[in-house]
């Protein structure tokens, strides 16, 4: 009878650990139908206060400090698309002072990534722009519309 139990105990043992595993990476994002609507930054950095970004199924983007600012007069306005299951993102214009990253074209290369709470975070792989890099790879955002 002991053995039984003994037996018992570390068949329940190999179970349980067989199925913690590895922790799960999290999900990624890789088309402009899954990432469109308008994000708000929820995590605060040292990069300023505000942030919203709304991406569309068409693949441009625009950024402001409010939804207000967003629809009337955005900060930065740009295109986006997927590569090698990477978003790379492209300023097109900017308000004097946002328009750093216009110039040249610079584009940025991210990882994209879907957390469990819903949020999503950029994760910079590269960017010709050191300005965007700061601000898009700072902290999570949450999908508000």
């Amino acid at each position: 009878m002991k053995n039984r139990v003994g037996v018992l105990v570390c068949v329940v043992l190999l179970l349980l650990l067989s199925s913690c595993g590895e922790p799960q990476s999290p999900a990624t994002i890789n088309s402009a139908v899954e990432l469109a609507g308008v994000w708000h930054r929820t995590t605060r950095t040292g990069f300023g206060g505000e942030v919203y970004r709304q991406y569309t199924e068409d693949g441009s983007y625009r950024m402001g400090s409010s939804l207000e600012e967003l629809e009337a007069q955005p900060r930065v306005e740009g295109r986006f698309w997927f590569e090698d299951a990477q978003i790379v993102v492209q300023d097109t214009a900017g308000l004097p002072a946002y328009d750093i990253c216009v110039e040249g074209g610079k584009t940025g290369r991210y990882d994209l990534e879907m957390l469990e709470n819903g949020h999503i975070r950029f994760v910079l792989v590269e960017d010709e722009c050191a300005d965007r890099a700061r601000l898009v790879g700072a902290g999570e955002m949450e999908r508000v519309e």
